[in-house]
């Protein structure tokens, strides 16, 4: 792991750690479904629905870590 991104992206880098993933400069939708633990679909409806929006690599949707450190901010744990 680069140094930087784990000061950069704290939620991120610590998330990818616990399931033993790397970081990437851009990650797809495919992903973003396992590094949230959700489905394609879901990520799918998501970003149909405006719930997540992506960026645009050459026509594909993508996030950047910046992305994924954001949403990992706003999640809660409810009780």
């Amino acid at each position: 792991m680069n140094e930087t991104n784990a000061i950069s992206y704290p939620l991120l880098s610590g998330h990818l750690a616990m399931m033993g993933r790397s970081h990437q400069a851009i990650y797809f939708t495919r992903d973003y479904a396992a590094v949230f633990g959700m489905s394609m679909r879901t990520v799918q409806t998501y970003i149909k629905n405006g719930k997540i929006i992506p960026r645009d690599f050459r026509g594909r949707a993508c996030f950047l870590p910046c992305d994924l450190e954001e949403q990992l901010s706003r999640q809660r744990k409810v009780q």
